[in-house]
């Protein structure tokens, strides 16, 4: 159940943000539930898609920076216990091979960060970073 519920979880993850031309390949794999079709649609996707350079950093502006920054210190999943654990355990991903982020964070800036802001207020200078 865990796998099929992962396995339909990352197709719609793919299939909105991959930019390439792999969705033919783990839509084959996904209905021939072949594990070697969806083990080289990852190893593709992993060629294709790399993370941000220090030099394409070195040209962001500073707030979009701190953004990958706090990104980077909060999102690891092999030490989850840091942000207060999963529901699931905190070893949870210890044997995952491949970890999918979505492809975009939104910024949005405020006078004062409380209850209210966060649950009711639209932010309003939105930014998306990718």
């Amino acid at each position: 159940m865990k796998q099929c519920l992962l396995t339909g979880i990352l197709s719609l993850a793919l299939v909105f943000s991959w930019g390439q031309k792999q969705d033919s390949l783990l839509l084959k794999a996904y209905r021939t539930n072949s594990s070697e079709e969806l083990e080289q649609c990852f190893n593709n996707w992993v060629r294709e898609s790399a993370p941000i350079s220090p030099a394409e950093m070195s040209k962001l502006n500073d707030t979009v920076r701190e953004v990958y920054q706090v990104f980077r210190e909060f999102y690891n999943p092999l030490e989850i216990e840091r942000i207060g654990g999963s529901e699931w355990g905190n070893h949870v991903y210890d044997k995952s091979k491949y970890f999918i982020v979505q492809n975009e964070i939104r910024v949005g800036f405020v006078e004062n960060l409380g209850k209210d802001t966060l649950l009711l207020q639209e932010f309003s200078g939105r930014h998306r970073i990718r």
